[in-house]
């Protein structure tokens, strides 16, 4: 296990990069050198440690403008918080465009990440009513939505629920547990977005029960 630890040691020394994702050695490089990539890293770091200290997404600073730009170096990470940023922004232009450039770069994200940005796409088709895409992205990550149990997968599991699949109830279920799960999430901001989403669908599913209700109430007054 020594020697193990060594060889990785030795190797995350080693400055390279492969899809994506940077050593420590490539960091260290960068920094003794000045270049470029230092700064991006910087300011990658920057953003996570917000995240994870609790501050939403919507105070962050990457607007689309800056992340299309890291984007043309291929530096895609950039993307998913300013997606996010406009979720939390509920700007609905920008979000629908982040999710585009997400989708269309695809092959830019590390494969660890392939399933996360699966369920964004998921979730977007859904609330655009695209019952299709909303299936196939839905197909590509079933399995691990499954047995996810995070408030991000729970609340994708809602709005399928309610949106494609029209199961009021199953809906509700995910997104109550989703609620419960909100503190165990590591990043503290992405949380509050995540609580954010859930409680507007619980406010859509509690009205279309109460309207549903106000219906029966009616139609049994009309048989009297």
């Amino acid at each position: 296990m020594a020697v193990l630890g060594v060889i990785i040691g030795i190797t995350n020394l080693i400055p390279f990069r492969e899809a994506n994702i940077y050593t420590d050695g490539k960091f260290i490089f960068s920094m003794l050198f000045n270049r470029p990539l230092a700064a991006t890293l910087r300011e990658f770091n920057i953003l996570l440690s917000q995240m994870t200290a609790g501050i939403p997404p919507a105070d962050l600073n990457v607007p689309l403008a800056a992340a299309k730009e890291h984007l043309d170096d291929n530096e895609i990470s950039f993307l998913i918080y300013a997606y996010w940023k406009a979720l939390d922004e509920d700007d609905e232009d920008t979000y629908l465009e982040a999710a585009r450039l997400m989708e269309e770069n695809i092959d830019l994200f590390p494969s660890y990440s392939i399933p996360g940005i699966y369920y964004e796409l998921c979730f977007i088709a859904c609330i655009s009513s695209n019952e299709e895409k909303a299936r196939e992205y839905y197909e590509k990550v079933g399995k691990t939505l499954e047995k996810d149990r995070d408030i991000n997968g729970l609340r994708v599991k809602a709005y399928y629920e309610y949106y494609i699949n029209r199961n009021l109830e199953k809906a509700l279920a995910y997104a109550r547990d989703g609620l419960v799960a909100k503190d165990k999430y590591p990043l503290k901001g992405l949380a509050l977005l995540e609580e954010k989403l859930i409680k507007g669908l619980i406010a859509e599913l509690e009205e279309e029960e109460s309207t549903v209700e106000e219906d029966k109430s009616d139609k049994k007054k009309e048989t009297i």
